[in-house]
């Protein structure tokens, strides 16, 4: 009779552990993904005429007619490369005259709206020459270049004098034309007008012999 329970104990423990097997859960699937929304491109940003003053810069060079083995100079730049300041020197003899080039370089491109830009040209604070035109963005990579005789109407050279440019710019509206506006006489509400000062040059005229 014991032999006969014992099998029989054993197969009901088989069956009760069977039934105490829990299914595997089920996987439940990932939440959607949440729609993403399209955003409409933002219009840029108007221009003002901070943004133009920092897109132009004056930089004068001597020019080549004025170049030679009797003329050295050096020239102080900030970290992007740009000229803060040129220091010339010119050994005797000195010269009847001496061309400078002013070039305007553009140095963020400026586009979508039309500035008149007058430039004056100082030696030791007195204009000597006037200029205007109208920023073009190909200036980005041509710079528009204007020369002049910085010793005109001087008799001698001075030991040394001082030249660089002043801009005064002018935003006009967007779309103008400017084949009908004269960029050297057209006004602008206050807001739309601006100031530069270019790039100084040092030139210091050597003792000796004076103009040949």
């Amino acid at each position: 009779m014991t032999l006969l329970r014992f099998p029989f104990i054993l197969l009901f423990g088989v069956a009760i552990a069977a039934c105490s097997v829990k299914p595997p859960a089920a996987v439940s699937a990932p939440p959607p993904a949440p729609a993403t929304e399209t955003k409409a491109k933002e219009p840029p940003r108007p221009i003002d005429i901070g943004d133009v003053e920092a897109a132009l810069r004056i930089i004068p060079v001597v020019a080549a007619e004025s170049a030679g083995p009797g003329v050295q100079s050096e020239e102080m730049k900030d970290t992007q490369g740009y000229v803060l300041l040129t220091s010339t020197h010119v050994s005797p003899p000195h010269p009847a005259q001496f061309w400078v080039t002013f070039r305007l370089l553009g140095v963020r491109l400026i586009d979508r709206v039309p500035v008149a830009v007058r430039v004056k040209i100082l030696r030791d604070k007195q204009s000597i020459a006037e200029f205007a035109a109208f920023f073009d963005p190909g200036w980005y990579n041509t710079p528009h270049e204007q020369r002049f005789d910085v010793l005109a109407g001087l008799d001698t050279p001075p030991p040394t004098m001082l030249i660089h440019a002043e801009a005064e710019l002018v935003m006009l509206p967007p779309r103008t034309d400017t084949s009908t506006v004269d960029p050297a006489t057209v006004t602008g509400d206050p807001d739309m007008t601006g100031v530069i000062i270019g790039s100084p040059m040092r030139i210091n005229f050597g003792t000796g012999a004076s103009t040949p």
